[in-house]
């Protein structure tokens, strides 16, 4: 066997371990069971499912969704019973309802975009202050305090 044939055999052996450690790495889930805890959530109402993924720890899906309230909950599945429950450490937060009426009752009337997302514990609005001007504004998730960011 010459060099560059060797080195190739050596390469492809390498890359060969390197693939089948990373699937054995990966977790264990059984087909359909992704589409299954998806079904589960649907006919339980959550149909805006923001993340899901198995934990190998606790062998259950954990999904974040938004429920009916519009309120960001977390989610624990079993794959093989569609038992769920929600973990202690619910998502607290205000509904998007709820964040519009605070920033109207700060002033601002023309509210044209809210981001429920979570983005280190605070919301996102864009509105039109008094004046017609676009301002950005953060709001706490814990408190409901609100903050003009930029104009």
């Amino acid at each position: 066997m010459n060099n560059k044939a060797l080195i190739s055999f050596v390469l492809g052996s390498f890359i060969a371990f390197n693939a089948s450690a990373t699937l054995a790495d990966a977790p264990q889930t059984q087909p359909g069971q992704m589409i299954k805890a998806l079904e589960d959530l649907k006919s339980k109402g959550y149909v805006i499912v923001k993340k899901i993924e198995f934990d190998t720890t606790n062998g259950a899906f954990v999904a974040k969704v938004v429920n009916g309230e519009g309120k960001n909950i977390e989610i624990q599945i079993n794959p093989q019973s569609g038992e769920m429950t929600k973990p202690k450490n619910d998502i607290e937060g205000f509904t998007a309802i709820e964040i519009a009426k605070k920033a109207q009752d700060a002033g601002y009337n023309n509210i044209y975009e809210i981001n429920t997302e979570l983005l280190s514990n605070t919301y996102e609005v864009k509105a039109l202050d008094d004046k017609g001007q676009k301002v950005s504004l953060k709001m706490d998730a814990k408190s409901g305090n609100i903050t003009k960011v930029s104009e």
